[in-house]
């Protein structure tokens, strides 16, 4: 059996991710759609014990009559990605369907906010770190290769691609909407995007209960916006600024001066 639809989802952790993925799950009738979590760069994701573990699926388990597949990796470099299924690997996994790279991205200083908070609140030995010196500039640079894929300054993923910036994502319905129609078959849903996934640890700074109230009012979201100024004054995390690239593919993309 293949897949008609062929959905790979790459960004960076605390990137809104999970968010995103439910959504675009919401795009399709639930029995179509099978979502791999987690991906292992070069392993095939159908040999994958547990499956659809977002809140939209339900926890509905694989039938094996699904024609559409979404999967991705976290904290990827986008080459690994790429190398990690060639053309006849992905036809032997899947098929010989359509095939979308999703990129999803948002804001530097948001995105490494999200990480810091993870990090300190929940996860003290996740990798790679954002607050271990050694590791932080390895985080910076996938950023910013994420961000010249974005702008399609680079072309490194293979297939055909859909940007999504998760600030717009996160508050603005018709950019939503517009995003949806760049999906084959789909069918535009709003209200899924009150939805808190459980995957991921949740939000890095707040509880799913408090989480859901958020999304449900606009003026709330655009709290997500400002998750930066939480540690505005550590001076590591100050040092972002000095980025000058950082900063300027930041305010390109996302027309923010921090």
């Amino acid at each position: 059996m293949g897949f008609d639809i062929q959905i790979r989802v790459s960004t960076l952790k605390r990137a809104g991710s999970h968010a995103i993925i439910n959504w675009i799950s919401s795009l399709y009738d639930i029995n179509r759609v099978l979502f791999v979590n987690d991906m292992i760069l070069g392993r095939n994701p159908l040999h994958k014990s547990k499956y659809n573990n977002i809140p939209n699926l339900n926890g509905k388990y694989r039938s094996g009559n699904e024609d559409i597949i979404i999967f991705g990796r976290e904290d990827a470099m986008l080459d690994d990605v790429r190398d990690s299924i060639s053309e006849p690997t992905r036809i032997k996994w899947f098929g010989e369907g359509e095939a979308f790279d999703v990129i999803i991205i948002r804001d530097s200083l948001n995105c490494f906010a999200g990480k810091w908070a993870l990090e300190t609140n929940k996860m003290p030995n996740y990798h790679p770190s954002i607050i271990n010196k050694f590791e932080r500039p390895y985080i910076v640079n996938m950023w910013k290769q994420y961000a010249y894929e974005f702008l399609s300054d680079t072309h490194i993923l293979p297939y055909k691609k859909i940007g999504i910036n998760y600030n717009m994502w996160c508050v603005n319905p018709v950019y939503r909407q517009c995003i949806a129609g760049m999906f084959p078959q789909s069918n535009f849903d709003n209200e899924i995007t009150n939805q808190v996934s459980g995957l991921g640890w949740g939000s890095s700074f707040d509880d799913n209960k408090e989480l859901k109230q958020m999304l449900k009012n606009n003026d709330s979201r655009k709290r997500f916006s400002t998750r930066y100024k939480n540690f505005g004054n550590i001076p590591e995390f100050e040092s972002f600024k000095n980025d000058k690239e950082l900063m300027e593919l930041s305010k390109t993309i996302f027309g923010i001066e921090y």
